[in-house]
């Protein structure tokens, strides 16, 4: 057992600064290093897109290292930063021949449901494969995150059964629970909730993420 095993995220992403410097960055020895780090983000519901597309990046320069089990869990941990675009820069670091393989298809599959905003086929897939999100802490939870986001941008009132279905089954004190939180208005009688539509001017159900280019020209600069 590597030193560093038992480390918290903050101590391995420490190590990890010390070591990091020009081209040591892509040192094939760091590798055990930076999955180490990725395990502690999985445990402490920690986020580090830099580690994890560096991570894909040692993969495409030396695939004999590639592990593909490794790769759908960085694809799972872009996920729950939805609606940012960090799906995007870390598919574009894995090869062509590897998109087809469970379980980073089936990541891919939900990432298109998600993206999709096809929220149903999201829960059933999850249900379905209950395994692909083993281990990763706030994994449900974010994806929920998501699913209020789009609510919050898309729709000015919706039927309560409709959003226990958006997301995923929950019990009516549940989803009581979730309107609270996001400030959406219940009706006395229970059978609609409105949304208060916090991007006041959206009224359509077409989705569109405004992403800064620039940030993405930035993150992708720093893997090249």
């Amino acid at each position: 057992m590597a030193a560093h095993d038992n480390c918290s995220f903050d101590e391995i992403k420490e190590i990890l600064v010390s070591q990091w410097g020009g081209v040591n960055r892509y040192n094939p020895q760091t590798l055990n290093l930076l999955e180490s780090c990725l395990n502690a983000q999985l445990d402490e519901n920690e986020y580090d897109l830099e580690v994890n597309l560096t991570i894909l990046k040692l993969y495409q320069l030396n695939g004999n290292l590639y592990n593909k089990e490794v790769a759908s869990r960085i694809l799972l941990k872009c996920l729950m930063a939805l609606p940012k675009p960090d799906i995007i820069l870390a598919k574009s670091l894995i090869d062509q021949v590897h998109m087809s393989e469970d379980p980073v298809k089936l990541v891919l599959e939900l990432s298109d449901l998600l993206e999709g905003c096809n929220f149903g086929k999201v829960w059933e897939l999850l249900n379905t494969h209950k395994n692909l999100i083993d281990g990763i802490e706030g994994f449900v939870e974010s994806i929920r995150d998501f699913i209020c986001h789009v609510i919050n941008i898309t729709y000015q009132n919706i039927s309560f059964q409709m959003l226990k279905l958006l997301l995923g089954g929950l019990s009516d004190e549940e989803v009581l629970q979730i309107c609270l939180v996001q400030n959406w208005q219940v009706a006395k009688n229970g059978d609609m909730v409105h949304v208060y539509n916090h991007e006041a001017t959206v009224k359509s159900r077409n989705i569109e993420e405004k992403i800064d280019f620039s940030n993405v020209q930035d993150i992708l600069r720093s893997v090249a």
